[in-house]
């Protein structure tokens, strides 16, 4: 269908050139949604079969609702972590990420609390969902950084980014067989 999409999407751009250039226009919208919805349905075949729990992230950097932006940044730089889960008495409070640490700093001292900064109410999913459900939340919600549970407990966290790690990792091991 995407296939289809974009040769119907060349064939408007060439007949705007010679009739009406507004097809032009309409060719170039129609070729990029296709090749996007190529690249989704190509992303979520890719992740069939598969559960949230196969990419779930169990070493979770962590930093406390009491913590200072300061004490973010020192982790934030002294690792790869780009998301922190923020606990509350062993208790999840809410995210913070990278982009919410740089905000903080600019609009407060580096001795604020993290909890002025973090995402409260980050999005939640189950480790025995498919990863397209973890995608499509990920996708429709903007979160950053989704909480694994499992039995209602916290099992771990996931992003965006360990998705594409993971999927390049089993391309990878399909392109060896």
């Amino acid at each position: 269908a995407a296939s289809i999409g974009q040769a119907l999407a060349v064939a408007f751009v060439f007949i705007g050139f010679f009739g009406n250039p507004f097809l032009i226009f309409i060719g170039l919208f129609i070729f990029l949604g296709a090749a996007s919805e190529y690249e989704q349905v190509k992303t979520e075949a890719a992740l069939k079969g598969f559960t949230v729990a196969d990419i779930t992230m169990k070493d979770i950097p962590v930093l406390n609702r009491e913590d200072s932006i300061g004490k973010a940044v020192e982790q934030l730089l002294n690792g790869q972590a780009k998301h922190f889960l923020i606990m509350d008495n062993g208790k999840i409070y809410g995210t913070l990420g990278r982009e919410g640490i740089i905000k903080a700093l600019q609009h407060h001292s580096a001795d604020a609390l993290v909890e002025m900064a973090a995402e409260i109410n980050p999005g939640s999913i189950d480790a025995a969902e498919p990863i397209e459900n973890a995608l499509r939340m990920m996708q429709h919600n903007k979160n950053a950084l989704l909480i694994v549970t499992r039995n209602g407990e916290l099992y771990g966290v996931t992003d965006m980014e360990n998705m594409l790690e993971y999927m390049m990792v089993k391309s990878a091991a399909a392109a060896k067989k």
